[in-house]
């Protein structure tokens, strides 16, 4: 899967978050992080690393809801994990350069928490395009209930399967098609000019990022599976390192920060 190049303008607001000008309301911040590569630049920045790590549990997950695009606070043990991931990354000296953030509240805290624990004022961006999965009418829903409304058989195909979407709501496949864009378009511009970014988001966001970068084939994206705290890194080029003149690199997975 190749990532095309495009640089976008990016606007920064007074508290840090980064806000891609997708959003014509978001107009009144100022600029950051515009202008393209020159080709004597593409020639010499090594490319950044792309580190996916999974938000840490909300008080829905330990209810055992179905989360979707809703709302829920972090457990105190959602509060820990998230401080686990800013721990891994200090032990490895990874530095982030911009964090990645959906809209939920969830995602708002563990952000919050790992930027606190990094002590360093990391940029923010958030983008329409990164809402969480919408999962219709089993969003907020008891799992032991749905699994008695609809089937074991139809629940399991809505969670892990890709094509299969509950009653009113994404399928994998329509969420991957959603937010693959614009991850293209405003993430992985960044990586390439030798940024580190780190995504805290829900599973689903991470299992589709995770299935285009490493080119996982849909039958198999049942099987990925990422712990809550767990960081994922990645690098662009064909040796892992550097990025070619062709702005067109694949991903690979470099390493797993280990806790």
């Amino acid at each position: 899967m190749t990532l095309p190049m495009e640089t976008l303008p990016w606007l920064i607001d007074k508290d840090g978050l980064l806000r891609s000008d997708r959003e014509p309301s978001l107009g009144r911040y100022g600029p950051c992080f515009s202008g393209a590569l020159t080709a004597s630049e593409e020639k010499t920045i090594m490319a950044g690393l792309l580190l996916l790590a999974r938000q840490g549990q909300s008080e829905a997950d330990a209810r055992d809801l179905f989360v979707g695009n809703s709302d829920s606070r972090l457990t105190h043990l959602g509060r820990e994990e998230a401080r686990g991931i800013a721990s891994q990354l200090r032990r490895s000296t990874t530095r982030v350069d911009l964090i990645v953030q959906q809209r939920s509240r969830q995602s708002e805290e563990s952000v919050q928490i790992v930027r606190k624990e990094l002590g360093v004022q990391v940029p923010v961006l958030i983008d329409a395009g990164f809402c969480e999965r919408d999962l219709g009418d089993i969003t907020r829903m008891n799992k032991e209930l749905a699994l008695q409304l609809y089937g074991a058989d139809y629940v399991l195909r809505w969670r892990r399967s890709f094509d299969s979407a509950p009653p009113n709501g994404e399928s994998l496949r329509d969420f991957r098609d959603r937010v693959w864009p614009p991850f293209q378009e405003l993430v992985a511009t960044e990586v390439y000019k030798g940024r580190n970014v780190l995504v805290i988001s829900d599973s689903d966001f991470i299992r589709v990022l995770a299935c285009e970068i490493e080119e996982i084939p849909p039958d198999k994206v049942e099987t990925v599976e990422f712990e809550r705290g767990q960081v994922i890194a990645y690098s662009f080029g064909g040796d892992g390192r550097t990025r070619n003149s062709t702005r067109s690199s694949h991903l690979r997975i470099v390493a797993s920060v280990s806790q």
